[in-house]
């Protein structure tokens, strides 16, 4: 190698150890000035998350966890695998659980399917401040004779518990994880139930595993107790009554659940503050009941679809209607003149395929109709006796969701609802995923309006529609005993809570008041739509009442996470256990409708035999009508001149007074010589009038002392 090519190389290698040296360097000072948080770690798959679990619990002995059909779930090991101050090594970091499942339960292997409640911020005190249900992923569980007897899971996405951690550690010396419950999903036969499994504690974390910190582990794990408060939750959902008929209404719904909470936590902590929970919120399609069967066997096969409109050419609408109306038509030989015609109305429409009915005969110009918003998907049809008197339970209705799931099959919600039944699919979950902490000062103003086609009102020519409206409806209330007393109705009024659940809501005041706060939390408000509805499914160009049809919205998997205390300034939050439920409000008719005289509710049964006698009454008198109208005339004028008589006595009588009093005035005034009026004497040749008569009187000469009595021409 000559001089030459040496000093080349010398100078290359310099050229790239400068480089290295430049990089690192600015690497060194960027992890100065801005570290790297976790949530800029990718964390990668771990071969920790393919490991057997039987290999994994090899040193457990298995004995002392045997299956029993009355056990409870356990977490008999968390794991916090490869944490590291190193940002460079933090990409292995995860949390792992194995859970002793003695009763062989199915879980569901789904990803969302099971979750674990964790707090996921601390308070400066180094106490939790928030909770979050965190989804696990499923990884292994054991087979054979101790099938499903162990499961292993690792949390889905812990970046926030790694950051939590780091900050954690930096401030109080260990690494903190608070577990309130776990939730699994398990699968039965045709039936699936999520159930919450209570188990509060709190894992302390020191240290680093081998090669993560130190070349030895020091890794060192202590657990404590957690506080937690376990809930059993019922549900209500209100919808503001109003006192009319009509053949569609719309209420705003109240939907509210109430529980127990200990007195121990309000005398330690004091007033409860805010309750955050989570739902999966949907609306449904028109839930259709039908007292036609004909209708129903028509419409059923389409539930969950969305062709109907290549499938059928008939249609349903709501709060059918047909009115006259008139349009100007030009005419060139006669010029403008107006037309008449039969129009169709609806609230609404299903599968609107052809609503145009020619008949060249009655009618040349042919029969339209005018439709509100059109909906393309039914959720769930049923078929009774008389549809204005049906009620499908909230219960029902979710049974009946199940029931179509089976048949429907692909994706479902929380694995037991189909996606088909709210118009959505799997990528929409996000949309109906709900978290929210509510405040005790948050409120609700609910409304409902009643629509209908009330003879009476019609026949008045005036608007047949009724309204109600609450205001400022808190969301946190505790229930006493005064607000339990008074009717049903009353009570539902009173608390906002369905009329068909106060018995229910009494007797759980009962058996839990003692030692206990009742409270009602309002959650959420939507919106509710019935009305009855007529189909041609018949024939094309005919339309028959067959039920009604209704929309609401339901809140599966609703689960409250925790519940945050105040006091002197301290907030306080306890994690709740409860597994979830399902809700949806009962399905209702809309108020009886007044269309056909008096078929509406609260009608009075005796107005029609009265209307029938009054118009039998009005036949036989006929004949005498000339008379009897002169006769009632006669008396009406009587009455009149009566009437005006007794209206203007008072003000004959107070002229009366006043004439008296100005005639004692002038008496007075003629003795002294002055007039009545001004008080002034009366000079010779001047004309004064008397009070009485108001005639004139000339003065006579040489009389000082007045008047003449005599008038003179």
């Amino acid at each position: 190698m000559t001089k030459q090519q040496k000093k080349k190389r010398l100078i290359y290698i310099g050229v790239v150890s400068f480089w290295i040296a430049l990089f690192v360097l600015i690497g060194v000072i960027s992890s100065l000035i801005s570290p790297i948080t976790a949530q800029a770690i990718v964390l990668s798959e771990n071969n920790f998350d393919n490991t057997e679990i039987e290999d994994d619990l090899s040193d457990l002995d298995w004995s002392e966890y045997p299956p029993d059909n009355k056990g409870t779930i356990k977490i008999i090991e968390f794991v916090e695998y490869c944490y590291a101050d190193n940002v460079f090594k933090q990409s292995h970091y995860g949390l792992y659980l194995y859970i002793y499942n003695p009763m062989q339960l199915s879980f569901s292997p789904n990803e969302g399917a099971n979750v674990i409640n964790m707090a996921t911020s601390y308070d400066d005190n180094g106490k939790p401040a928030s909770y979050e249900n965190l989804s696990l992923t499923y990884l292994d569980k054991t087979t054979g004779e101790n099938s499903n007897l162990f499961y292993k899971f690792k949390v889905t996405n812990p970046n926030t518990l790694l950051e939590n951690a780091r900050e954690y550690s930096k401030n109080f010396g260990e690494r903190r994880y608070d577990i309130s419950d776990v939730q699994f999903r398990i699968l039965g036969n045709n039936a699936v139930e999520t159930r919450d499994y209570e188990i509060g504690g709190t894992w302390h974390y020191t240290g680093y595993a081998a090669g993560y910190g130190s070349d030895e582990s020091t890794l060192e794990c202590t657990k404590t107790d957690l506080e937690t408060v376990t809930l059993d939750v019922r549900s209500t959902v209100y919808r503001p009554g109003v006192d009319a008929s009509g053949d569609y209404i719309e209420q705003t719904a109240l939907n509210s659940v109430y529980f127990a909470v200990p007195d121990r936590l309000y005398n330690e902590y004091g007033e409860l503050r805010r309750i955050k929970a989570m739902w999966d919120q949907y609306e449904t399609g028109l839930v259709a009941v039908f007292d036609d069967k004909v209708a129903y066997d028509h419409w059923s096969p389409f539930i969950g679809r969305t062709d109907a409109a290549s499938s059928t050419d008939r249609s349903i609408v709501g709060d059918y209607a047909t009115v006259k109306t008139s349009y100007t038509e030009y005419d060139p030989v006669n010029g403008p003149h107006q037309v008449w015609t039969n129009v169709k109305t609806a609230k609404f429409a299903y599968n609107p395929i052809d609503f145009v009915d020619y008949d060249a005969i009655e009618n040349p110009y042919g029969e339209w109709m005018e439709y509100g918003p059109v909906y393309d998907l039914l959720s769930a049809t049923f078929l009774c006796d008389n549809a204005a008197e049906e009620v499908i339970s909230g219960e029902d209705l979710l049974a009946k969701f199940r029931e179509y799931s089976n048949e429907l099959g692909g994706y479902k919600i929380n694995d037991e609802y189909s996606s088909a039944l709210f118009g959505t699919t799997e990528e929409d979950y996000a949309e109906h995923h709900v978290v929210k902490e509510i405040d005790s000062d948050a409120e609700f103003d609910l409304s409902a309006t009643v629509i209908g086609d009330n003879f009476w009102l019609g026949w008045l020519g005036l608007q047949d529609s009724t309204t109600v409206e609450y205001k400022d409806v808190k969301a946190i209330v505790e229930v006493t005993a005064a607000d339990l007393v008074g009717t049903d109705e009353e009570i539902s009024e009173r608390l906002f809570v369905n009329e068909s659940d106060v018995a229910d809501l009494k007797a759980y005041y009962e058996q839990n008041n003692f030692g206990n706060h009742i409270v009602l939390f309002r959650f959420a408000q939507s919106d509710y739509m019935s009305a009855n509805i007529w189909s041609n499914v018949a024939d094309k160009n005919t339309w028959t009442e067959v039920g009604y049809a209704a929309q609401e919205t339901v809140y599966l998997s609703f689960d409250i996470i925790s519940l945050t205390f105040y006091r002197d300034g301290l907030y306080t939050v306890i994690p709740v256990v409860m597994s979830p439920i399902d809700i949806a409000g009962d399905i209702t008719p809309p108020p009886s409708g007044c269309g056909n005289w008096g078929d509406c509710a609260g009608f009075p049964w005796w107005i029609i035999p009265v209307i029938i006698l009054a118009v039998i009454l009005f036949i036989l008198l006929l004949p005498l009508l000339p008379s009897l109208l002169l006769v009632l005339g006669k008396f009406l004028l009587l009455l009149l001149k009566l009437l005006w008589k007794i209206i203007k006595a008072p003000f004959v009588l107070g002229k009366k007074i006043a004439a008296k009093v100005k005639e004692r005035k002038a008496a007075k005034a003629a003795k002294a010589g002055k007039t009545a009026k001004t008080g002034k004497k009366v000079k010779p040749g001047k004309v004064a009038k008397t009070a009485k008569t108001g005639k004139t009187l000339k003065a006579v000469k040489g009389n000082k002392g007045g008047g003449s009595s005599r008038d003179k021409p």
